[in-house]
């Protein structure tokens, strides 16, 4: 996926901080799904998420998926714990695009969230109480 944008004119570029649950939820889904991850974020019109170990680029797939925005250069040494948020550049491919970023990611948190929860088998399972050992009775 980088070599596919690199050449496509950035808007602006800045540093950007992703919260760590997005984050982490995330590199959860890399590691256990097929990647590259499309997800279709149906509240954002035509918009889609396309998630790969060194990227996630917001696409407009009614414009041929040209990116919208990038979250790239993810700097994950510098945490020291899980919950911290991750640090990484974003790109913006579109003067507006600042108004979907934390919308994008919110809804892809949602989606994976929902698709890496493990399923119920319909089991139901009981709890016993069993009574106090009363060795000390006659």
């Amino acid at each position: 996926m980088k070599s596919r944008f690199s050449k496509l004119p950035i808007v602006k570029a800045a540093e950007y901080n992703v919260k760590a649950s997005y984050y982490n939820r995330i590199r959860i889904a890399l590691v256990r799904l097929e990647k590259p991850i499309r997800i279709e974020l149906v509240n954002l019109g035509s918009l889609d998420m396309v998630l790969d170990d060194t990227e996630w680029v917001c696409v407009d797939k009614n414009l041929g998926d040209l990116p919208t925005v990038a979250w790239t250069d993810f700097k994950t040494g510098r945490r020291n714990s899980l919950n911290e948020a991750v640090a990484c550049q974003i790109r913006y491919y579109n003067d507006h695009a600042d108004l979907v970023c934390e919308t994008a990611l919110y809804y892809v948190y949602r989606y994976l969230e929902k698709k890496l929860t493990p399923k119920t088998t319909g089991l139901i399972s009981t709890l016993s109480y069993f009574p106090a050992s009363r060795s000390n009775q006659p």
